[in-house]
C-alpha cells in the first residue's frame, strides 16, 4: 500500500475573500518504512541483549526456551515465536515452547520431516532438516503452501521464518516466528535472528556441558560417599578387632607374668641358663604387656570423640618436658623450646602426640654424649601452624619414610632401641583425625625431624570440626 501526505494551502483573494484551496500530496511510503525498519532494529538489538542476559542466568533448558519465546513476543512484536524439539526418532518436529496470542493451538501440532511433505510441514520443518534459516514471505500468494492456510488464519501470519538450533553438531529443533506483515523478513533481519539463534545454541552446548558436570560430581559424590562408608565401616572392625584382641590378650599375659614369679619362689637357686631363660620370658611378656597397651591406646584414639577446644602449648610443653626430664635420669639432655602459640584440639589427645614425639626423639639420642631436642613452631597461610620435635639422634633412612607411621613398622633393631613400632600410628591417627597432617625428615646419624599441623586457635574451629572425627 502506498502512503500519501497532503498539504492543503488556502487561496485568499485580493480582499482577503476566500477563493478556494491547493492540495499536494507526496508519497512518504519509503520515509514511513525506514522509521519502522529502524525502530525494529533497535527493538531486535534491545531484544539480542536481553536474550544474552538470559542465557548466563538461566541454568534449565526449557526456561530458556521460554523465555527467548517471550522475548521475541514481547519486545519485537511477532505474533507467535515457538520453540520446536526433533523426537527421539527423527521423524517429525513437535513445537514444545511457545508465546504470543493464538500459540495454544500449537499443542497438537505435529510437523514430518518428511521431504516429500516439506512444503505442508513448513519452514520449521524444513529448517532442521535443512540446517540453515527458512524464510516463507508473502505465503497466501504461494499455493503449494495452500496446507498450512488455516493455521496461519487463526494467527493472522502473512510471513514466517524459522532458525536451526544446535547443540554439538546436531540440530535439536528451530526457532519459528511468526508477523502480520507480508514480506516481512528481508535479509538484515534474517541476519539478526540468525545472531540470536547461534547464542541461543552456544548456551544449549553450555547447559549440556553443565549436566555433564553436575551428573559427574554427583556420580563421584556417591563414589565417594559409598568408599567412605566402605572405609569406616573397615576402620570400625578392625578397632572391634584390636581393642578385642588386645583386651583378651591382657589375662594371658598376666598369667604368665604371675607364674614366672611362683616359678622363680619355687626355683631357690637356678642355674644360670635357667635364670637366662626366665629372664627372656620376663621381657617378652613385659614387650608383650607395652604392646597391648599401646594397641589399646590406638584403638581408643580412633573411637573416641573429639573435644575441641583452645590448647595453650607453653604450659603443656613444660608439663611434658618435666616427665621427659626425669625419664632422661641423668644424661645430659638440652631441650629447647619455640615461642609456641595456642591450638584448637582434643587437649588428650595432643598430650599423646606430642608426648610420644618426645619419646622418640629422647631415645633415638640415647648415643649422644650430649643430646638436643628443639620444639619449635611456624605459622603457616590458611591459619595453620606447623609443630616441629627436632633431635640430634641417629635419624633415618629418608627412603624408608613411607613406613614410618605404619602400625609395627620400625626402622631400627629391637637391640638398639626398644619399642612396639606403633606410637607414630597412634600420633598420625590422632593429626589425621583432626584434619591435619604429620611427616618425618631426616639423615642417617643426623638427626630427625618430625612436624605436625594445627589449626591457630584464633583461627576457630569451624573447618576442624567438619573433618573431626572421620579419620
Amino acid at each position: 500500500s502506498v502512503m500519501l501526505e497532503w498539504v492543503n494551502t488556502p487561496l485568499m483573494g485580493e480582499k482577503g475573500e476566500f477563493l478556494g484551496q491547493m492540495s499536494m500530496a507526496t508519497d512518504i511510503t519509503a520515509r514511513l518504512r525506514a522509521e519502522q525498519r529502524l525502530q525494529l532494529a533497535q527493538r531486535l538489538y534491545a531484544a539480542l541483549s536481553e536474550v544474552n542476559e538470559t542465557i548466563v542466568r538461566v541454568r534449565d533448558r526449557e526456561e530458556l526456551f521460554r523465555q527467548v519465546c517471550r522475548i521475541c513476543a514481547e519486545r519485537i512484536g511477532f505474533l507467535v515465536a515457538y520453540v520446536s524439539l526433533v523426537d527421539e526418532a527423527r521423524r517429525r518436529v513437535v513445537p514444545s515452547v511457545y508465546a504470543g496470542e493464538g500459540s495454544g493451538f500449537l499443542d497438537d501440532v505435529v510437523l514430518p520431516l518428511d521431504p516429500a511433505e516439506a512444503l505442508s510441514s513448513g519452514v520449521t520443518a524444513t529448517a532442521v532438516r535443512d540446517k540453515r534459516a527458512a524464510v516463507a514471505n508473502a505465503v497466501d500468494a504461494d499455493p503449494a503452501r495452500d496446507a498450512g492456510r488455516p493455521l496461519r488464519e487463526r494467527i493472522g501470519s502473512r510471513s514466517t521464518a524459522s532458525f536451526p538450533l544446535f547443540q554439538g553438531n546436531e540440530v535439536i529443533g528451530a526457532l519459528s516466528l511468526h508477523s502480520a506483515a507480508p514480506d516481512f523478513f528481508d535479509a538484515e533481519l534474517v541476519g539478526l535472528l540468525q545472531r540470536m539463534a547461534d547464542d541461543v545454541s552456544f548456551a544449549l552446548d553450555k547447559l549440556a556441558e553443565h549436566d555433564k558436570l553436575t551428573e559427574l560430581r554427583r556420580s563421584l559424590e556417591e563414589r565417594v560417599q559409598l568408599r567412605t562408608a566402605e572405609l569406616e565401616a573397615a576402620n570400625q572392625e578392625l578397632e572391634a578387632f584390636s581393642y578385642s584382641v588386645s583386651h583378651d590378650l591382657r589375662a594371658p599375659v598376666r598369667h604368665i607374668d604371675g607364674f614366672l614369679r611362683l616359678l622363680e619362689k619355687e626355683l631357690p637357686g637356678p642355674s644360670a641358663k635357667a635364670q637366662h631363660y626366665l629372664d627372656t620370658i620376663a621381657k617378652a611378656a613385659k614387650r608383650m604387656g607395652n604392646l597391648i597397651d599401646d594397641l589399646l591406646q590406638l584403638s581408643r584414639t580412633g573411637r573416641q570423640a573429639l573435644a575441641l577446644r583452645a590448647v595453650e602449648l607453653q604450659p603443656l610443653l613444660r608439663e611434658l618436658l618435666g616427665e621427659a626430664v626425669a625419664e632422661a635420669g641423668e644424661r645430659k639432655v638440652e631441650w629447647s623450646v619455640g615461642r609456641l602459640p595456642a591450638v584448637m584440639a582434643d587437649p588428650a589427645l595432643l598430650r599423646i602426640v606430642l608426648q610420644n614425639l618426645l619419646s622418640n626423639a629422647l631415645k633415638y639420642t640415647r648415643q649422644r654424649p650430649v643430646a638436643r631436642i628443639a620444639i619449635e613452631a611456624q605459622v603457616l597461610e590458611g591459619g595453620e601452624v606447623a609443630l616441629s620435635v627436632r633431635d640430634n639422634g641417629v635419624g633415618f633412612d629418608m627412603r624408608f619414610k613411607d613406613k614410618l607411621f605404619g602400625v609395627f613398622q620400625r626402622l631400627h633393631r629391637d637391640e638398639e632401641f626398644e619399642g612396639t613400632g606403633i606410637g607414630l600410628a597412634t600420633a598420625r591417627r590422632i593429626v589425621h583425625r583432626h584434619g591435619h597432617r604429620i611427616w618425618g625428615e631426616a639423615q642417617l646419624d643426623q638427626g630427625a625431624t618430625f612436624t605436625f599441623t594445627m589449626t591457630l586457635a584464633e583461627v576457630g574451629h569451624e573447618d576442624i570440626a567438619d573433618t573431626a572425627g572421620r579419620g
